[in-house]
């Protein structure tokens, strides 16, 4: 009597080759410094915020904490430059740069500890990589930006 095999032989045979495999890709797997690296660093970037108010850009100081779904995050402001927005114009045959009345740009250094996986980095739910839109958060300030800078350092508590 020949004896026919079912779907659920199939099921278990295939189930059986899964374990196998996965086990096999968990022993031969690579133990090096190319993993996947999950935690938090430290890093200093520079986010620029460009056409804001006066009133804005002077309420972000040195020393506020960043702010991220209404919580305090483990970073902080550590330098802020303020300068008027440009604008290129056409004056009597040359091309002259001149300030846009009531419209500034912000330059925010910021010190924090990332969330670091792999080759991606995050701090408050924001992605960092140079060029990302990023929206510069305090208690007393809000404005959207980008990052322009990753200054790849410890920082110093």
């Amino acid at each position: 009597m020949k004896k026919k095999i079912n779907f659920i032989d199939w099921l278990l045979i295939v189930l059986v080759l899964v374990v196998i495999i996965a086990g096999i890709s968990y022993v031969l797997k690579d133990k090096g410094e190319s993993g996947v690296v999950i935690g938090k660093k430290p890093l200093v970037f520079v986010a620029k915020s460009e056409g804001i108010r006066k009133e804005v850009a002077e309420a972000y100081n040195i020393g506020d904490k960043l702010v991220a779904s209404e919580r305090y995050q483990d970073g902080t402001i550590i330098k802020v430059d303020i300068t008027p927005e440009k604008e290129l114009v056409g004056i009597d045959g040359e091309i002259v740069a001149r300030d846009i009345e009531g419209s500034f740009q912000v330059w925010v250094t910021i010190e924090a500890e990332v969330n670091q996986y792999g080759p991606y980095r995050d701090f408050g739910g924001q992605s960092i990589k140079v060029g990302e839109p990023y929206a510069i958060n305090t208690k007393y300030a809000r404005s959207n930006g980008y990052i322009v800078e990753i200054i790849e350092q410890e920082v110093t508590k």
